[in-house]
């Protein structure tokens, strides 16, 4: 961690942070930058970046467009050189154009397409998981472990797939398919939709009644918040939901999704880690779980998610492995060169990941893990070696009780 004191005489570091607040996923946005922040105060707390204390240029990208103008509006007149961001997909896709026309870095901390760097970006680099990583976790989670409890042969498994029209949703929707393949699985089901954020009329009723149609054993669903609740709400008015439902963090992943009530129960997410067994952490992974967690209850009172974790993990391994290390922090080819020369192990940050980024800008320590919720709260239970519990049986049956109202 940073120790030098801060040289009143300096100027700030200025970053950009762009997070949409607003517009339909702007909690999990919001969410996000709760801990970009608790990351900033406590590199500001321990003499900020080379003596400098990092400020934050921020915008609300509540659409693509308005985050790639957000971009280039901080990298022309507000001399911005990195930018944390942007929680969406789409968004990251776009803001990544702008910073390699203008010449910024582009700290993504949450993008989950994997059509991120297909436009071969230099000065991108993603520090999180991605749909690649997170869905093969997801198929092999439900068929070595959970089929099994079904008195089920993987290949046997009825399989449904469903996924929002995002560039998120539909990376996790042929993700999922590709590793159900790889598996000699084929869904009995899939099915884009275009989710009621986007303006659509979504009949959720009508979209379970499809789904149930097809009588999967296992529901592989990518959602937003507002679909997540919808759809589960529709399965309590149907009364029944699939035996498994095995979701894609985003919507599933954030503890709005209690408004769904006691359909959240048994849920599965495939995440980037939230709070893990601190066993598995080296020293300085549990010292630092202990400062984000309580820096983010202090900042929000609320538990960690997968979402503030990955972007604390974003914004502290820029701010404190990265930018310290380079020639000027203000110079896109010196932290260019910094960050591809960083080699944080695995367990160091408080989700249990590294840093190591490949060629293209991706980190190669940032595995999935999958989550369960239990009694409103999402627990980890697998890997073994990060689980707070066990994965349980219920509702892990042909359709929802009666319990589930």
């Amino acid at each position: 961690m940073p120790t030098a004191a801060h040289n009143a005489d300096r100027p700030p570091l200025k970053i950009g942070a762009i997070f949409m607040a607003s517009g339909g996923v702007g909690e999990l946005g919001a969410d996000s930058f709760d801990g970009a922040e608790a990351a900033r105060t406590l590199v500001n707390d321990a003499g900020g970046v080379d003596g400098r204390p990092v400020a934050w240029v921020r915008a609300d990208g509540a659409t693509p467009a308005a985050a790639a103008e957000a971009a280039e509006r901080m990298i022309r007149d507000d001399g911005v050189r990195a930018i944390v961001g942007c929680y969406g997909s789409n968004h990251t896709i776009e803001v990544s154009k702008v910073c390699e026309r203008l010449g910024a870095v582009l700290w993504a901390q949450t993008a989950w397409t994997t059509t991120l760097f297909d436009h071969r970006p230099r000065f991108t680099f993603r520090s999180n998981n991605h749909a690649g990583i997170v869905e093969a976790a997801a198929v092999d989670f439900v068929l070595d472990r959970v089929a099994p409890r079904l008195g089920k042969a993987a290949d046997a498994l009825r399989v449904a797939v469903i996924n929002e029209a995002s560039a998120y949703g539909l990376s996790c929707g042929e993700e999922t398919v590709k590793a159900l393949a790889h598996r000699g699985v084929a869904p009995v089901l899939t099915r884009t939709y275009a989710a009621e954020y986007d303006g659509a009329a979504l009949d959720f009723d009508a979209l379970v009644a499809e789904v149930r149609a097809a009588a999967p054993d296992a529901l592989f669903a990518s959602s937003f918040i507002r679909d997540s609740i919808g759809l589960l709400k529709a399965m309590r008015r149907a009364g029944w939901r699939p035996p498994v439902i095995m979701t894609s963090s985003a919507g599933f992943g954030l503890y709005t999704l209690n408004l769904a009530g006691r359909e959240t129960e048994g849920v599965l997410s495939a995440n980037a880690p939230a709070r893990i067994n601190s066993a598995a952490l080296s020293p300085h992974g549990r010292a630092l779980q202990v400062e984000y967690v309580t820096r983010l209850k202090g900042l929000t009172g609320r538990e960690p998610s997968g979402f503030n974790a990955m972007a604390f993990v974003a914004a502290y391994s820029l701010l404190a492995d990265v930018l310290p290390r380079a020639r000027a922090p203000d110079d896109p080819e010196a932290i260019r060169e910094a960050a591809l020369a960083c080699d944080v192990p695995a367990g160091d940050y408080p989700n249990g990941w590294g840093l190591k980024f490949d060629a293209t800008g991706q980190n190669t320590r940032c595995p999935a893990s999958i989550d369960q919720w239990r009694g409103g709260g999402l627990h980890t239970i697998w890997p073994p070696e990060w689980a707070t519990t066990t994965l349980a049986d219920t509702p892990l049956a042909p359709v929802c009780s009666g319990s589930f109202t």
